[in-house]
């Protein structure tokens, strides 16, 4: 992404918000990026981070809560999500992940979604609990006979020490206040306890071919672009140890939006397209799909290219 050297106070006023400093290693300097191809994103000048500089003071993420996609409650989205083969080789994998470092207890699952991965935590001997902003999909996890609060880790009291392990799939990049939310969150966690995070990785393949065409590149949802060593640095200044970091997968919505833009079309906003797979080509599809997602990662993991970042972090005893 190209970048210049700018004043953002001016900006500040005009959006009418506070400026933020960086979460990662809380300078206040900053380099805007490109406007006309990154706007509204700045990068931090000291660890490079990039972020969402200025956010309005009226900010309220509970307005956000009936805007979430509603592809989450589709049928082919919940048949896939709640399938035995995305239990074995999505979830269980992540499950496996936290249990080399603790053993299966409370497990809170933050940004729950539709409850899927919950429903796969407790077949794996897992006391889940979810926390979900979307009344729609807390509605939907219920109904699947999970127990989910509506609200944020903000407004939710959450018992000091209460869970075994915390996840959060896919929110880290959505929060206001990051510091804050994973300072609760880890006061929640007993010692010993794991934090698993994952989200999009600013320094991966799709950001690097796509730039601002890469499609987490939307500075009204995805306020915060983590890389691996960004993520690392992060946790670590919030007191958590680091046990395991990795990148996987090229994201299909990629491959979409690189399709449009080598076509001059643009890049436009996909549903998920796994779970289109999934309900067209049944499990012989998924499966061949499944060993060709394997494939790909080893060198995504090597090389730290996956668009997504995944860390385990662990509370100190």
């Amino acid at each position: 992404m190209k970048r210049h050297e700018a004043p953002m106070d001016a900006e500040a006023k005009r959006q009418g918000g506070a400026a933020k400093r960086c979460v990662v290693c809380e300078n206040s300097g900053r380099k805007a990026l490109d406007k006309k191809r990154a706007p509204g994103y700045a990068e931090c000048s000291d660890c490079g981070h990039v972020y969402v500089p200025h956010i309005p003071t009226t900010a309220d993420p509970l307005k956000l809560r009936d805007r979430t996609g509603t592809h989450h409650t589709s049928p082919a989205k919940l048949a896939w999500d709640f399938s035995d083969l995305k239990l074995s080789k999505v979830y269980g994998p992540r499950l496996r992940a936290i249990e080399r470092y603790v053993q299966p207890g409370v497990l809170l699952d933050i940004g729950c979604s539709n409850g899927s991965f919950m429903r796969a935590a407790e077949k794996c001997d897992w006391r889940a609990r979810g926390l979900e902003i979307s009344r729609e999909l807390a509605a939907c996890a219920r109904r699947a006979g999970l127990s989910v609060t509506e609200g944020t880790v903000e407004n939710t009291p959450l018992a000091p020490g209460g869970y075994a392990a915390v996840t959060m799939w896919q929110v880290l990049e959505h929060l206001v206040d990051p510091v804050s939310t994973v300072t609760r969150v880890a006061a929640a966690l007993r010692p010993g306890g794991v934090l698993a995070i994952s989200t999009p990785n600013a320094a991966g393949i799709g950001s690097r071919v796509l730039g601002v065409e890469w499609p987490a590149v939307n500075p009204e949802g995805h306020l915060n672009l983590f890389t691996p060593a960004g993520l690392r640095r992060f946790l670590t200044r919030l007191g958590l140890g680091i046990r395991a970091i990795e990148t996987l997968d090229i994201q299909l919505a990629t491959v979409s939006s690189l399709r449009r833009w080598l076509a001059g079309k643009g890049s436009a906003r996909t549903p998920n397209i796994t779970a289109t797979i999934a309900a067209r080509g049944g499990s012989a599809a998924m499966q061949t799909f499944l060993r060709l997602r394997a494939i790909i990662n080893l060198p995504l993991r090597l090389s730290g290219l996956g668009e997504d970042i995944y860390c385990y972090a662990q509370k100190r005893p």
